[in-house]
């Protein structure tokens, strides 16, 4: 278990600093010890404030933990002036064996960051997401991130709005901007055919 007390500060959109300090921990983690964690964005804590919680998911599927911040009615229950940010990863029930380390070289090229914004029916999980980003993002996709997730306001009923971070980069040379938006493309009409997901403007 593990805990991020105060920081009031934004990160990412609505998502305050704490959170995503929390969720780099559980990542972190996972990194050193060289075993898959996915963190899927779900409100399945009750105590967690609503669209500020994830799910820890190992490799097979299982859920062994969660991550986020305490909703505001604990937070008054034990009078707590200060935003705290709460996880859990249960290891016993997680398969530690750890992944077979494999070395890269660096590229020397800068990357490209683009920002997609999804409309996201119910039903459809950020695990499902990540799948699609993971088998058709293509090579020049590096690595992707959540950084945004939130309900209600204009959004239509029975959806959820996640913003996801993508991050570009070539091993051979600076990338084109058109080799980027070809590449956003083909993620964004994976994305809508195969979830049904709406990118919004």
């Amino acid at each position: 278990q593990f805990a991020v007390v105060g920081d009031t500060g934004a990160a990412y959109g609505s998502l305050p600093a704490s959170l995503m300090e929390a969720k780099a921990l559980a990542q972190d983690l996972a990194d050193a010890i060289r075993v898959p964690l996915s963190l899927e964005a779900a409100d399945s804590q009750p105590f967690l404030r609503s669209g500020q919680q994830w799910r820890l998911r190992a490799a097979d599927g299982r859920e062994v933990g969660w991550v986020g911040a305490l909703a505001p009615a604990v937070q008054r229950a034990f009078d707590l002036d200060v935003p705290i940010v709460v996880g859990s990863w249960n290891l016993a029930d997680t398969d530690l064996t750890p992944t077979p380390a494999r070395y890269e070289p660096f590229s020397r090229y800068p990357a490209a960051k683009r920002d997609l914004s999804l409309v996201v029916p119910d039903g459809v999980s950020y695990a499902a997401i990540d799948a699609v980003l993971r088998e058709h993002g293509g090579p020049l996709l590096q690595s992707w991130e959540l950084f945004d997730h939130f309900r209600g306001g204009s959004l239509p009923a029975g959806t959820a709005s996640l913003g996801i971070r993508l991050q570009f980069q070539s091993a051979k040379g600076s990338l084109k901007g058109k080799a980027v938006e070809m590449a956003v493309d083909a993620v964004r009409s994976r994305l809508e055919g195969d979830l049904g997901v709406t990118i919004r403007a």
